[in-house]
């Protein structure tokens, strides 16, 4: 007993040591950002990441940035942290100085923030006009009362614009209200949008597919709903996001452990040819219920992609069957512009022949100059 309390003791005290360590960096990080000239600063990047801080660090934050009169972009990353409400309203009483901003990025996941805390920084900022604007808010214990504090923020000059909602307890009608008001960002060049929240995503599909659809400006789309459905029937509904997407160049959807059939997915798919002039495509649908004849249809649909330059494929633990490789394979010969392939399939459904047969097919792409090839494990008990 004597000696398990000893170890736990000096694991205490090792941890204080690397606590004290830490916050000293971390001072010094401020003192190099206070010995600037804060007046006359365009640009404001400050990462505090991981680093335990809580009131005291921002509160000496909150002094320098309060400074920054002339200030137009900020970037603060204060994830993996101490900060709760009372460090929140400091941060606020700073930002709300701050009227020139046409930027700001803020990752302040992983802290127990809470729906008020949120608020408090948010409606700092209420008298900005941001071009851009970036939210990473995973797991920071928000509800629904944050919906129209961050829409508040939405303005006809936003050009780009990325939510993460991660791990949240934000229901589907938060986020149909956050989703309806993308209607006044008209200008959206740019939209990520993070919803991995563990619920029915038919509730909210149908309102994300008809209000993407009226972005006609959008260049990037990226989507990540993971852990949605249970049967995936909400993908149907998503169809109307690739309507009037003349513009869009990138494109990356993440729709892991959805448990997606192949019925269901491919005429979502196929949807993507409208985008004529789409040169980035990424597709993770890992964790799902796929065969083979999605495989195909991707394969056909890339074909119809003429500007395609960069393909990241992800089907890991999906039940794909190995016939379908040589028409995959023939199919993405057809892309001679490809630079870069990621691809990653389950190797149970797959074997050696089949698998070293679709590599050297691809290889012989003309301007390939990289690829990413995995082959993963299938469990079929995930």
């Amino acid at each position: 007993m004597l000696k398990i309390q000893g170890k736990i003791k000096q694991r205490q005290k090792n941890m204080e040591k690397q606590n004290i360590k830490s916050q000293k960096q971390v001072l010094r990080s401020l003192e190099e950002l206070k010995n600037s000239d804060l007046v006359n600063l365009f640009e404001v990047k400050i990462s505090l990441r991981n680093q335990k801080i809580g009131v005291f660090i921002i509160n000496k934050l909150v002094s320098y940035l309060q400074q920054c009169k002339n200030v137009k972009v900020i970037s603060l990353d204060l994830a993996h942290n101490q900060i709760e409400l009372q460090a929140a309203i400091y941060l606020a009483s700073s930002l709300k100085q701050l009227t020139n901003l046409t930027s700001f990025s803020l990752d302040i996941s992983e802290n127990n923030l809470k729906s008020d805390g949120l608020c408090f920084i948010l409606d700092s900022l209420c008298q900005s006009n941001l071009e851009k604007l970036k939210l990473k808010l995973n797991n920071t214990c928000i509800e629904d009362q944050v919906v129209p504090v961050i829409t508040q923020l939405f303005n006809q000059k936003l050009k780009k614009l990325q939510i993460d909602l991660g791990r949240n307890k934000i229901n589907g009608q938060g986020i149909c209200d956050l989703v309806s008001a993308f209607q006044i960002c008209v200008n959206l060049e740019e939209l990520s949008l993070v919803l991995d929240l563990d619920f029915r995503g038919d509730l909210i599909a149908k309102t994300l597919g008809l209000e993407i659809k009226k972005l006609e400006n959008l260049k990037k789309m990226q989507l990540s709903l993971c852990r949605f459905s249970l049967d995936g029937s909400f993908i149907k509904d998503l169809n109307p996001i690739f309507e009037q997407k003349t513009q869009l160049k990138q494109f990356e959807i993440n729709l892991k452990t959805n448990y997606l059939k192949d019925e269901q997915v491919i005429g979502f798919f196929k949807q993507l040819e409208l985008c004529k002039n789409l040169e980035s495509l990424s597709i993770n649908v890992g964790y799902n219920r796929l065969k083979g004849n999605t495989v195909e249809c991707i394969g056909s649909i890339l074909t119809q992609l003429y500007h395609l330059n960069y393909l990241s494929l992800n089907f890991d633990e999906n039940q794909i069957n190995g016939e379908c490789v040589k028409s995959f394979a023939t199919s993405l010969l057809q892309c001679k512009q490809i630079l870069f392939i990621s691809l990653v399939l389950p190797v149970k459904q797959i074997d050696l022949e089949q698998a070293e047969y679709l590599k050297l097919k691809l290889k012989k792409l003309p301007k390939l100059v990289q690829l990413n090839y995995e082959v993963e494990d299938y469990d079929p008990c995930y």
